[in-house]
């Protein structure tokens, strides 16, 4: 009975298969990104709904590991709201993808509807991360107030003192001063999201939901290159002028979506048909419900 139940468990399968997809996925970026192989419209419409695509992949996966859950339990709330949040990063490329068509000879603007919901995904991120946080060290309000206050301050904080150094260092730039905030804060605010579910996941060791935001690390570092490339004016947002740096920043982007869709893919592989080790019994959903996903 035991080997039966090793061989109906696809997750052996799903993984390398999934691995090989998203590796293919990035080759064909990379390749259209930097060898141009069709017009301009095309090459363009290609590399950003190759984006749109990883962006989904994630966002889709994460609602399947979300409705795994019963209502009432505990995880269920904290992956609602992560697919919430996926779900907007992913209006929001779409959102980038028709702004890139549609200026697709020209600039486009600097601040867009894609930046609202880039924007409030962040909200979604942190009440997601409330939820796990309760789970684990069952703080009182005023302690949860604190740490969500001083997490926004730092952030806030962090990116005016970084507008001001570019502003100060960068005087040649075009970017307004609310666009350079905007930039800046990116990068901040999926710093404080990784280093926070870094610092939970480390509690348990099993590091479940710290590879869950594993990509948002790669994100961190994709859009720090990217503010810095954008306020220097060095960044293409059009395939046909790209540059190196330019292709660094959003090959580590698509990635980045990927590393993530991966991450949440194992834990709903775990949640549906329980580890794939031999001898080893699958895990209930309900036995998930007290530990952190």
């Amino acid at each position: 009975m035991e080997t039966s139940k090793v061989k109906s468990n696809p997750s052996s399968r799903i993984i390398p298969i999934s691995i090989l997809a998203s590796l293919a996925l990035v080759a064909m970026y990379v390749f259209v990104y930097q060898w141009q192989p069709f017009s301009t419209v095309m090459n363009d419409l290609i590399v950003n709904g190759l984006i749109c695509l990883s962006a989904l992949s994630g966002a889709v996966i994460v609602t399947r590991v979300w409705m795994e859950f019963d209502k009432g339990e505990p995880p269920k709330a904290i992956w609602g709201y992560f697919a919430l949040a996926l779900w907007s990063w992913t209006l929001g490329e779409v959102i980038w993808m028709i702004y890139a068509y549609i200026y697709v000879y020209g600039e486009i603007p600097p601040i867009t509807p894609a930046d609202f919901f880039w924007t409030i995904a962040f909200g979604f991120f942190a009440i997601s991360f409330l939820h796990q946080f309760r789970l684990v060290f069952s703080p009182g309000r005023q302690a949860e107030l604190r740490w969500l206050g001083i997490s926004f301050a730092a952030v806030f904080i962090a990116s005016l003192i970084c507008t001001a150094i570019f502003y100060r260092t960068g005087s040649h730039s075009e970017q307004t001063w609310a666009e350079t905030f905007i930039g800046v804060f990116y990068p901040f605010a999926d710093l404080a999201l990784a280093l926070a579910s870094w610092k939970v996941s480390r509690i348990f060791g099993r590091g479940l939901w710290g590879r869950a935001w594993l990509g948002l690390i790669v994100i961190t570092v994709s859009d720090a290159i990217y503010s810095w490339l954008t306020f220097t004016g060095m960044y293409a947002y059009s395939v046909e002028q790209g540059n190196l740096l330019s292709l660094v920043s959003d090959t580590l982007y698509v990635a980045a979506y990927l590393i993530l869709a991966m991450a949440c893919l194992g834990q709903y592989l775990l949640l549906r048909y329980g580890p794939p080790q031999k001898g080893e019994a699958p895990v209930s959903r309900k036995g998930m419900a007290n530990v952190p996903s």
